[in-house]
């Protein structure tokens, strides 16, 4: 089995830090820096392909921040949350319709992270 690829692009940047430092040290994911996109996507296709998950913050709005997104990336699960854990969406690679994930916090963010690595779309009981 092996480690999801992980690309974080959250605000505010504390987040960002945190998630790293969990997923690091429980083995959970594979982060992809911020260096080692310099901020964008990778030009090359096969490096694109690379990233299982992209957590994004969720708008003012109420909807998922993909302006942080520089182009689609068909084959990554999409997760998008607010900051303060009570409403999350994702978006299964494949899909075009975002499903709502009420309540959202960190356990919930790492199910779809886990999930994503062996496959399965989440069950709604998964996400409680």
């Amino acid at each position: 089995m092996s480690v999801p690829r992980v690309w974080i692009l959250y605000e505010p940047q504390i987040y960002v830090d945190l998630f790293k430092k969990i997923f690091r040290s429980y083995g959970v994911a594979e982060i992809f820096e911020g260096e080692a996109f310099q901020g964008r996507f990778p030009a090359e296709s096969a490096q694109c392909d690379q990233v299982d998950v992209i957590v994004l913050p969720i708008d003012e709005n109420g909807r998922p921040k993909v302006t942080l997104l520089p182009r689609e990336v068909p084959g990554a699960r999409i997760v998008a949350f607010s900051p303060d854990g009570n409403y999350g969406m994702r978006l299964l690679p494949g899909s075009d319709t975002w499903e709502e994930i009420q309540p959202f916090g960190l356990v919930h963010l790492i199910c779809e992270i886990l999930e994503e690595n062996v496959g399965l779309a989440p069950s709604p009981a998964s996400a409680r």
